[in-house]
């Protein structure tokens, strides 16, 4: 059957089948029947055919075997090891199976028959096995490495054995002459002899010649211990000695009084622009106000009634270091006001203003609390003290501080 492009034509090219439309067709071509006529399709196209299923793939072949290990090398470094054998190439893909022919078309729209599942791939073959590595070659013996650095000095050996005596020392000296003996009775005095003739001078002898060394005398007897001689230079000093042995733990002390830390640091800031704790002159008597922090945070020293800004309470039988800093813009002085006893001895001041700085011991009075406060002496002259306060390029607020610190308990 030749291939038909009639747009009609729905022909089975596989089975070799002619659709009624080629059929009539050529039926009609053939015997030129004037009855014929033109075949049109009336029925609707049936569906396609479902694909064929895939062929399986082919198996895979068989891994080829992992080829020998090379021999060790003979005597020296190991040689390397032999090359793995060659893995065997895998087995070729089995084809995949023909996709089944697409069924006919059904008449009028009757589905078509699924095509048949094509056959199974043929399996591929066995790799060949890898050949065997060849032996591999002795290694060459290494170079001779560096010298190592010398190592760390050993510990020191132990004390050897004690040596032989050495040999006896020389004779010491001879010892000195002995002191001379006491002096004698004195003997009687004998009668006077005649006077004697002068002799006359003899002549001078001729120069003797010297004679030779005698044989070294015997050793002469020990001379008496000779007085003691003075006091020689003072040695260099000897080693220290050993430690000695720790003394016997002595008698434990009186439990002391008992002290507790106690201070303060009061204080107040000025400012031109922003918080002034003291923006009004201080007067004869009145007092710097020190209103920060409200409540002393490190111990008993607290405000007056717990809210004054200038007025501060100390307990009895106390020994206190007080300091107090302030600048003043003018002339003035301040000192230390103790139960509304001024202490003299405590005042400072500066002509013209700056910084007047402070530092006292006092001593509270036993059985009641004190109050302290800072003040402009009474006896100074009116206008009062202005203290100075941060402006211009000076931005943050100058302060004040008065700290009060318990150093003992009488």
């Amino acid at each position: 059957m030749s291939d038909c492009d009639e747009v009609y034509c729905v022909c089975d090219k596989y089975s070799n089948k002619e659709c009624s439309y080629c059929y009539s067709k050529n039926n009609c071509i053939a015997k030129k029947s004037s009855s014929c006529k033109k075949v049109i399709k009336v029925g609707k196209y049936g569906r396609d055919g479902k694909d064929g299923k895939d062929g399986e793939n082919g198996k895979d072949g068989r891994p080829g075997r992992d080829g020998w290990p090379g021999k060790d090398g003979c005597d020296g470094i190991d040689g390397r090891d032999g090359r793995d054998g060659i893995d065997g190439k895998d087995g070729k893909n089995g084809e995949d199976g023909r996709d089944g022919r697409d069924g006919k078309d059904g008449c009028d729209g009757i589905d078509g028959r699924d095509g048949k599942d094509g056959c199974d791939g043929i399996d591929g073959r066995d790799g060949t096995d890898g050949k065997d590595g060849k032996d591999g070659c002795d290694g060459k013996d290494g170079e001779t490495g560096p010298t190592g650095s010398v190592g760390p000095e050993g510990p020191e050996g132990p004390v050897g054995p004690t040596g032989s005596r050495g040999r006896d020392g020389f004779n010491g000296r001879d010892g000195c002459d002995g002191q001379d003996g006491a002096t004698g009775p004195k003997g009687e005095n004998g009668s006077d002899g005649s006077d004697g003739k002068d002799g006359k001078d003899g002549k001078d002898g001729k120069d003797g010649t010297n004679g030779t060394d005698g044989d070294k005398g015997d050793t002469g007897p020990t001379g008496d211990k000779g007085d003691t001689g003075e006091k020689g230079d003072t040695g260099e000093k000897g080693d220290t000695g050993e430690k000695g042995d720790t003394g016997p733990t002595g008698e434990k002390g009186d439990t002391g009084s008992c002290f507790l830390v106690d201070f303060a640091d009061f204080y107040g800031q000025m400012s031109q622009s922003g918080i002034n704790d003291n923006p009004d002159d201080i007067p004869p008597g009145g007092s710097v106000k020190f209103p920060s922090p409200a409540v002393n945070p490190f111990g008993s020293i607290q405000r007056k009634e717990g809210t004054s800004p200038s007025e501060f309470v100390l307990p009895p039988s106390s020994v206190f270091e007080v300091i107090f800093t302030v600048t003043t813009n003018n002339t003035g002085e301040l000192l230390i006001v103790l139960n509304g006893n001024e202490l003299v001895p405590t005042t400072v001041g500066k002509p013209g203003g700056g910084l007047l700085y402070g530092v006292s011991i006092i001593t509270t009075p036993p059985d009641v609390d004190s109050i302290l406060s800072i003040n402009n002496p009474i006896s100074a002259p009116s206008g009062g003290l202005k203290v100075d306060e941060s402006s211009g390029a000076l931005t943050l607020p100058l302060s004040c501080h008065l700290v009060i610190k318990k150093i003992a308990s009488v």
